[in-house]
């Protein structure tokens, strides 16, 4: 009952991140595929640094902040003004008379005493400068701190699945023994429930390895700032969306029982063939 309430629970949550409707039904799908992640830290840091697009633009805001620099300090240098100007006057009374005319000028201002107003613009510029400097570093930081965290929990669920998946297999051989040491009556129902719960323990952690796995992967990629191509996006779409159908097959393709009920029912016919006889 706890599993289930908590299971309606996650949906709702996954509805309301979606942004959808609180009652569309969800398929959700059980399809596991590992592919394995080549990158090394470093290569992934690098990638973050140039594509991460909020490190960007941090980077294009301390640039602007530089040129604003420049051009508070373009006070200091003098200002050189050139006009040029036409005239053309034409007379007819009483003698018809035209005349043209042109003028040029050339100045040069240079304000050198200006209160302090040209001093105070550069440091206001300046102090621009430094805090779209300190955010640039602090987000570059961050983003580190992001990659690396990813990228270790991601190695680390990786050991995790290889490892869980060898469990699986172990606790699967130890229930076949316990169930076959069981018929030859060489064995106790107790050996079998341990093993079938030893299973079930080995099959949780194989799955919650394929889970932390596959989401510490895709922090990485966010992280890093890598967007979807076109054939994950294709292929998402293809995946198999009847989870009900894939809880019921093994995870592993077992052929042998992997519940309590089929080992009462062995029980029950080695009781039965006992009673007969």
């Amino acid at each position: 009952i706890k599993a289930e309430n908590s299971y309606e629970v996650d949906l709702a949550e996954l509805r309301n991140y979606l942004n959808i409707d609180r009652s569309e039904p969800l398929n959700l799908t059980t399809d596991f595929s590992y592919l394995a992640f080549e990158q090394d830290m470093g290569t992934c840091l690098d990638y973050a640094y140039a594509n991460r697009k909020d490190l960007q633009v941090d980077k294009n805001k301390l640039l602007q902040q530089e040129q604003a620099i420049k051009v508070a300090k373009a006070g200091y240098l003098p200002t050189l003004n050139l006009s040029v100007g036409l005239s053309d006057s034409q007379r007819f009374h009483p003698d018809s008379e035209n005349s043209h005319s042109a003028s040029a000028s050339l100045g040069l201002d240079w304000n050198i005493f200006d209160s302090g107003i040209t001093r105070a613009q550069v440091k206001s510029a300046e102090t621009n400068r430094d805090i779209a400097k300190l955010n640039y570093l602090k987000d570059k930081e961050q983003i580190d701190l992001d990659v690396r965290q990813a990228y270790y929990n991601m190695r680390e669920a990786e050991k995790r699945f290889n490892s869980t998946q060898d469990a699986v297999h172990q606790a699967e051989e130890d229930a076949f023994i316990a169930r076959e040491k069981y018929r030859a009556g060489e064995g106790l129902m107790l050996d079998i429930i341990d093993a079938q719960e030893a299973l079930s323990t080995a099959r949780l952690n194989y799955i919650s390895a394929q889970y932390d796995y596959a989401r510490y992967k895709a922090t990485v990629e966010n992280a890093m700032g890598v967007e979807l191509t076109a054939e994950e996006k294709e292929a998402a779409a293809q995946l198999d969306t009847d989870a009900d159908a894939a809880l019921t097959q093994p995870l592993l393709g077992s052929s042998s029982d992997s519940t309590v009920d089929s080992t009462r029912k062995v029980a029950e016919e080695l009781a039965g063939k006992e009673g007969d006889k």
